[in-house]
Parts: C-alpha cells; structure tokens; sequence
C-alpha cells in the first residue's frame, strides 16, 4: 500500500482471536513448566533431606538402645 506522500505503508495485519487464545496458551504453558521444574527440585531436596533424617533416626534410635541396655545391666548387677 503507498501513500499520497509515495511512502509504503503496510497493511495492518488482522488479529484473529485465535492469536490471542495461542498467546495465552504459550505463556500458561511456560508457566507451568517453569513451576514444574521448580517443584521437582524442591521434592528432590525433600527427598535428599528424608534421607538425612533416617539416617539420623537410625543412629539414635540405636544409640537409645544401647544406652537403654547399659543401664538395664547397670541396675541388674546392683551398681549405680
């Protein structure tokens, strides 16, 4: 398209409604797949620290015992 001036101008494109449903679409998309992300680094740090803590548990819960049967052979021999 030319104007009066002899400056081509172009035509306006047309918007369908589609394009604005597409963009809405991509964005909701990329949203969702950034929290996605986000949230299977966040279960695999709670994974790794679950981890930490029956490990940890373990070692009290032996360490409980342990202590639990020294003072049963304490009181049963008459010490302390």
């Amino acid at each position: 398209m030319t104007t009066t001036a002899g400056v081509r101008e172009e035509a306006p494109t047309e918007r369908t409604p589609d394009d604005g449903c597409r963009q809405l679409v991509a964005g909701r998309l990329e949203a969702l797949r950034a929290e996605y992300d986000k949230s299977q680094t966040m279960l695999a740090e709670l994974e790794r620290q679950e981890a930490f803590l029956r490990e940890r548990l373990l070692m009290l819960r032996g360490a409980v015992q342990a202590l639990e049967d020294l003072r049963g052979e304490l009181e049963g021999s008459g010490v302390g």
